[in-house]
């Protein structure tokens, strides 16, 4: 037997990680995707799937509208729905308990996260043996466990960003490198915080346009690799509290021109296309610029 899968995520980038994550243990899974809960509406009542991988913000149709319309369809009602998202605080995981999801995995995440969560799912509904891969298949392994920020690592946790930051008084506020035209920099103090993998490290923020963001993070600190996929959390500037944008690290470079550098620059591309983050990121530049 070999499962069929429904990726639904709306960033390239995320929804091909989370494929190759899959792909990586269980190479005989099928996978099919869809951008957004509106293509996967379609998808489903076409043909049938044994388990959905979903992110909770999509335009068009979010996450949680695709679990609700599931649940109330008599054929789908029992489908197992995996929640991928960067909302991991108490309130949001508690929604998705309320809507029927039947598991719930907060980015950034590792593969084994990923994994694991898919067994539990599966190991209810299917036989053991559809989690095995053939004989003559093997998992495929990841170049440099890059994909392994997709999954399991800490939930969020507070913000907590309005408290001191050592680096904000001791970083010469001329760094070297110059970002792109669309980029506004940062004069003032500007905190906010990045995750990836098992670490949650609170930033300065030196430059943010619409697409991407650069930070600055102490070198002791724990810095993830290129292409490392990331959550970027800033607080809202009409205070209604804190955004979350899903994005990969496109650049990391030292401050300083010497090898002694005790600052890095980190800057992250965007991967999420949601209406509602991106009023939020537009908001966040132009109140950097005032």
């Amino acid at each position: 037997m070999n499962p069929k899968v429904l990726v639904v995520v709306d960033a390239n980038f995320t929804r091909d990680l989370i494929k190759k994550s899959v792909r990586s243990r269980f190479p005989h899974f099928q996978i099919e995707e869809a951008a957004n809960g509106k293509q996967a509406q379609g998808k489903l009542e076409r043909g049938k799937y044994d388990l959905i991988l979903c992110d909770w913000e999509m335009p068009e149709m979010a996450g949680d509208e695709l679990l609700s319309w599931i649940r109330g369809e008599e054929k789908l009602k029992e489908l197992p729905f995996i929640m991928i998202t960067s909302r991991g605080d108490k309130e949001n995981v508690v929604e998705a308990i309320k809507l029927g999801v039947s598991n719930y995995v907060a980015k950034p995440f590792t593969t084994d996260k990923l994994v694991d969560a898919i067994v539990k799912v599966l190991k209810k509904h299917l036989p053991a043996s559809a989690l095995v891969p053939p004989q003559g298949s093997r998992p495929q392994a990841i170049g440099n466990e890059s994909a392994n920020v997709l999954l399991g690592a800490q939930q969020s946790k507070s913000m907590g960003l309005s408290g001191d930051l050592p680096i904000a008084e001791n970083l010469d506020q001329s760094g070297p490198a110059k970002q792109p035209a669309t980029h506004v920099k940062v004069a003032k103090k500007l905190l906010a915080q990045i995750r990836f993998g098992d670490s949650t490290v609170r930033c300065l923020v030196r430059e943010v346009g619409l697409q991407e963001v650069t930070v600055v993070v102490k070198r002791d600190a724990d810095i993830p690799a290129i292409l490392d996929l990331a959550v970027f959390d800033f607080e809202n500037v009409d205070g209604s509290g804190a955004s979350r944008i899903n994005g990969f690290v496109h650049r990391l470079e030292a401050r300083d021109p010497s090898q002694e550098s005790e600052f890095i620059n980190i800057t992250f591309r965007f991967v999420d296309d949601d209406e509602e983050k991106r009023k939020h990121i537009t908001d966040y530049v132009r109140a950097a610029a005032s």
